[in-house]
């Protein structure tokens, strides 16, 4: 492990307090900590952090439906391949999906050739994109700010530390 992701999971650690002696949850708890603290740094590390990337952030519901969240999430442990590299094609770099309840976060760092109508444009060209997107059709519900048709949602950025 290099030293940045080491560095992350030491800050992780302070600022949960962590002293060694903690329940089984809480120890649970960290560890869903220590690896966000690790895919973050090894993210960073990989894509150069001086370079100012573009990134987008998109919000969806998905149906109030358990046995169809797990099903949603089983199907994003490992994409499709066609949908992976319809990602990449577009220029698309890292991306996270986070789901709380019902409601997902997507983040998306994108190079400068990116541009979300044009992902649309080729998704609408690849059998398979359409295929995986018809499936996942099925457990998602627009939100209430969506136009007809429309699922992701772009959200606006209110904060940023970097800008402070």
């Amino acid at each position: 492990m290099d030293e940045g992701i080491e560095k992350d999971i030491h800050v992780a650690k302070r600022v949960a307090g962590l002293t060694g002696h903690e329940s089984p949850w809480v120890v649970r708890w960290y560890s869903s900590i220590e690896l966000c603290a690790v895919r973050r740094a090894e993210t960073r590390h990989e894509v150069n952090a001086e370079e100012d990337m573009p990134r987008h952030c998109l919000t969806l519901d998905l149906k109030d439906d358990a046995t169809a969240i797990a099903e949603y999430k089983r199907y994003h442990v490992k994409i499709w391949p066609e949908v992976r590299q319809s990602l990449l094609d577009a220029g698309v770099v890292a991306m996270e999906i986070y789901l709380l309840g019902t409601r997902m976060f997507m983040i998306m760092d994108v190079d400068d050739k990116f541009s979300l109508s044009a992902k649309a444009t080729a998704d609408a060209a690849n059998a398979k994109v359409q295929e995986w997107e018809a499936i996942m059709s099925g457990f998602q519900q627009p939100l209430p700010q969506s136009r007809p048709g429309q699922r992701w949602v772009v959200m606006e950025r209110v904060f940023s530390l970097a800008e402070q």
